[in-house]
């Protein structure tokens, strides 16, 4: 645990680096996670484990946070084999009726709250924005956010 937690620590503390260079803004990130069960596995006896994650994005100096573009979860010490389980497309799930014909492509769902304001006025919360997030297995080690 304190090795992913480190390890996604350190890479969150790299993306706001570049962020700081671009904006004079610093983000800061608050990340918990966890794995169930603890059980250690193999290479020859793979123990599949349930992850909870969740990640936080704030800034140093209390402003609204620099937008996040691009991220990526990983875990020292796990391997990912999405290609195990079901699997839904972008095209699949945004067709009608793609919720319901993707149910057993889903692998996890949380909330996105969200502070925005005017872009030229970081200082600018008036809007709130939450969302329900839904994750899709889409093959290939890859995953599709439903917000």
């Amino acid at each position: 645990m304190k090795k992913v937690l480190l390890f996604v620590v350190a890479l969150m503390l790299s993306v706001a680096t570049v962020a700081y260079a671009q904006s004079g803004q610093t983000n800061k990130y608050t990340v918990e996670a966890s794995t169930s069960p603890t059980n250690k596995g193999s290479s020859t006896k793979p123990v599949p484990v349930g992850i909870k994650f969740g990640y936080k994005v704030g800034t140093v100096e209390g402003t609204r946070p620099i937008p996040v573009k691009k991220y990526s979860i990983r875990f020292d010490g796990l391997r990912v084999n999405t290609n195990q389980f079901k699997g839904c497309s972008q095209a699949q799930l945004q067709a009608a009726g793609g919720k319901t014909r993707c149910a057993s492509a889903k692998v996890g769902s949380g909330f996105v709250k969200n502070q925005s304001g005017a872009s030229n006025n970081p200082n600018d919360k008036s809007i709130t924005c939450n969302l329900q997030l839904t994750v899709y297995n889409s093959k290939n080690n890859k995953g599709l956010l439903l917000l």
